[in-house]
C-alpha cells in the first residue's frame, strides 16, 4: 500500500489545442505569465508588467517571458506545456488556477511550489495598475515583496 500525502491530481490534463502558438515571447528566463485578458494584454497593462519585471532584473519582456491568455473559455494544458518549454516560474494575473488545470488552492502574493514549478497568484494587472494609480498600493506592494524575495 502506498502512503501519499496528496490523494488527488494537482494538475488536470485537458486536451492540448496547440496553445503554444497563441503565446508571445521567447521565455529565456523560463517564466510564463498568464493573464485574464481574452486576447492580447492592453498596452497599459503590458507596460506595467514590463516595469514590474524589469525592477527584479527580468527584461526585456518579449525576450525573457512567455505571455499567454488564460480565461474560463481559453484554458491551457499547463503541466504539459511547462514540461515542453522548461517553465520554472508561473505568474497568474487574474487567472483562476483551475483555468490552467491546477487543482490546488493558491494563496495570493506568495510563491507556491508544485513539483518543479513555482507559482504566484495575483489580481489582474489592470486591477493592480488602477489601484496603484489611486494610491492604493496594498496589492502592488504585496506583488513587489513576493517578486523581490524570489528574484533579488
Amino acid at each position: 500500500m502506498k502512503n501519499t500525502f496528496i490523494d488527488f491530481q494537482l494538475f488536470a490534463f485537458p486536451e492540448p489545442k496547440n496553445q503554444a502558438k497563441n503565446w508571445q515571447g521567447e521565455g529565456k528566463s523560463n517564466m510564463l505569465v498568464l493573464h485574464d485578458s481574452e486576447h492580447k494584454l492592453e498596452e497599459e497593462d503590458e507596460v506595467f508588467l514590463q516595469n514590474i519585471l524589469q525592477a527584479v532584473k527580468i527584461g526585456p519582456l518579449a525576450d525573457q517571458v512567455f505571455l499567454a491568455s488564460c480565461t474560463a473559455t481559453k484554458t491551457l494544458p499547463l503541466a504539459q506545456l511547462a514540461r515542453e518549454h522548461q517553465i520554472e516560474s508561473i505568474l497568474l494575473f487574474g487567472s483562476n488556477p483551475k483555468w490552467a488545470g491546477i487543482q490546488a488552492q493558491l494563496p495570493y502574493y506568495s510563491f507556491t511550489r508544485l513539483g518543479d514549478l513555482s507559482l504566484l497568484r495575483a489580481h489582474s494587472l489592470g486591477q493592480i495598475r488602477q489601484e496603484r494609480a489611486a494610491n492604493k498600493n496594498e496589492n502592488a506592494g504585496a506583488l513587489w515583496n513576493a517578486l523581490k524575495a524570489k528574484f533579488l
